[in-house]
């Protein structure tokens, strides 16, 4: 998932993920996302890093994996494997 309210940044970081083969769901602001992310369960959002300490807070969920968008594509690319990675899987 991709928060950004930009819709020419949003649309840029889609297109940058949909090339790697992420599939990407784009919203324009927190609380639409925070709405359906039950619903889509992402393995990762990638957010403003103004909204990153908020999405998970509000978010509550260890098992998402909450990153700080950045312009270089490498970059971006980068922060979500790490992410990835280290992010908790709740074992039920």
């Amino acid at each position: 998932m991709v928060i950004e309210s930009d819709s020419q940044k949003r649309d840029v970081t889609e297109a940058i993920l949909a090339k790697l083969h992420f599939a990407v769901v784009p919203v324009d602001s927190v609380e639409r996302a925070l709405s359906i992310t039950k619903a889509l369960r992402p393995s990762v959002i990638v957010c403003e890093e103004v909204d990153e300490a908020r999405v998970r807070t509000d978010l509550n969920a260890p098992e998402v994996a909450v990153v700080a968008m950045v312009d270089e594509p490498d970059a971006l690319l980068e922060r979500i494997r790490l992410a990835i990675r280290a992010r908790v899987i709740p074992i039920a």
